[in-house]
């Protein structure tokens, strides 16, 4: 039992980061089109 615990709690922590993980890459790229296209229109 004791083997198999740090499996299920590693496997619950990458079920619940990786979207937040996706989520805040997304953000990043989104952020960075943005600005690129404001610059492109300001100039």
């Amino acid at each position: 039992m004791s083997g198999t615990k740090p499996n299920i709690v590693f496997e619950v922590d990458a079920g619940v980061f990786a979207p937040a993980r996706f989520g805040a890459v997304a953000a990043v790229g989104a952020v960075c089109l943005l600005a690129l296209l404001a610059i492109l229109i300001l100039v």
